[in-house]
Parts: C-alpha cells; sequence; structure tokens
C-alpha cells in the first residue's frame, strides 16, 4: 500500500480490505501486528476518509444562483419536471466535477437512502447538465430543496 499521502481514491478499495483484514484479527493476533503497520493503516483509512469529503461538494438546487439553475415544471403534460444547471455559473467548489447529482430527501424508491438523480451533460451545451425528474413521485419542494452534488 502507498504512503497516505500517496493515495487517491481509486485506493479506497485497497485500504478498506486491508482495515476488513485487521479488525477481523483477535486481539492477540492484533497484538503481533508492528506498531508502525498499525499507524501506516490508521493512515491510509484517515486519508481516504479526507479524500472522500474533499471529493463531494454539495449545495441546496435553491440556493444556487440564479443564472447556475434552471427550472421548468412540465408536471401537466409530461409528469416531470426539467433541472438544469450550468456548470461555469457554479460556485467554485462544485466546478470541475465528473458528475452531478440531485439528491432529494426523499426514499421514493424505497431502498433506504435518499434518492439521488444523475444530472447529464447537454450533447449541444457542454456547460448545461440536466434531468428530468418524476413529478407523480416527488413534489416541486423536493426538487427545490435537494442537494446538487459534485463528485470530483
Amino acid at each position: 500500500m502507498p504512503a497516505a499521502d500517496q493515495l487517491t481514491l481509486n485506493d479506497e478499495e485497497a485500504v478498506n480490505d486491508a482495515k476488513a483484514a485487521f479488525d477481523a484479527l483477535t486481539d492477540a493476533q492484533k497484538a503481533l501486528v508492528p506498531q508502525d503497520v498499525k499507524n501506516k493503516l490508521d493512515a491510509a483509512v484517515a486519508q481516504i476518509a479526507k479524500l472522500k469529503q474533499g471529493a463531494e461538494q454539495q449545495v441546496k438546487f435553491v440556493d444556487l444562483p440564479e443564472n447556475a439553475r434552471e427550472f421548468s415544471d412540465d408536471s401537466q403534460l409530461f409528469n416531470v419536471y426539467t433541472v438544469g444547471i450550468y456548470v461555469d455559473q457554479l460556485p467554485e467548489n462544485l466546478k470541475g466535477a465528473s458528475e452531478y447529482y440531485l439528491v432529494i430527501d426523499k426514499d421514493a424508491d424505497n431502498d433506504g437512502q435518499k434518492d439521488e438523480i444523475k444530472l447529464s451533460p447537454n450533447p449541444f451545451n457542454q456547460n448545461l447538465y440536466s434531468a428530468q425528474v418524476d413529478a407523480t413521485k416527488y413534489t416541486q419542494d423536493d426538487v427545490n430543496n435537494a442537494l446538487v452534488k459534485a463528485v470530483k
């Protein structure tokens, strides 16, 4: 495993596997592991957590600057809301992400987690990411209070 300061999110699985293997040891076996190895594992786990925290930034959709967001109520015709974000108008902490999601504080699909809807880049305008949100599952308030999550 690389030194903690050399880790990337690509190393997360290896770090998690190493931590799980260490945690599976008995107390007697853990006592045989050299302290520098324990320290390296702890540093790796902490670094991955730090990288993950920095990799995701989020802000409420309604709190984005008006020129950075777009909302269209198409529920009467198509049972959807169309949501868009203009990447170049986003706050600095959201710019430069590889993916954007709308995180709705609701569990409409009953999987025990908040619902995430991926915003897709517009093929004609690379600055615009958008998605259609099912108006039969979510209200306009659900969408406006959703978080825009940027994954770098």
